[in-house]
């Protein structure tokens, strides 16, 4: 999860939980690998928001709203493929994948599946 700005990711969660407000959302730019800017949204009390992502179910984050948490399952070949791909669009090379994903499996498989355990539903993906 090092790859991650948990604490902005925090902090960002506290901001979106209250009623009525405008927030700067962080803009990351995954080819790039960093942060690229924020977009100002306005978020009004009766506004349905998502928030997606390994660290969104991770976080143990105070919502001050009613939340649902929804774990979505994918097949871990679906994962290498996506990974694989997105990442060769970007133009890395192979080896380089390949550690990328090494490092992935290590830093990410024991968060998700512990995040599982925090999930209100489970959703088995059929993307491939």
């Amino acid at each position: 999860m090092e790859r991650y700005d948990v604490e902005a990711i925090r902090r960002f969660a506290g901001d979106i939980s209250n009623a009525d407000l405008v927030v700067d959302v962080p803009v990351y730019d995954r080819f790039l690998r960093s942060r690229a800017g924020t977009y100002r949204l306005e978020i009004a009390s009766d506004d349905v928001l998502i928030v997606e992502g390994v660290v969104a179910l991770a976080l143990d984050i105070r919502w001050r709203k009613s939340t649902r948490r929804v774990f979505v399952n994918r097949a871990e070949h679906a994962r290498k493929d996506a990974i694989w791909r997105d990442y060769t669009d970007r133009g890395y090379l192979d080896s380089d994948i390949k550690a990328i994903y090494q490092r992935r499996q290590l830093d990410e498989n024991d968060v998700i599946l512990q995040s599982l355990g925090t999930a209100d539903d489970l959703v088995e993906s059929s993307f491939e």
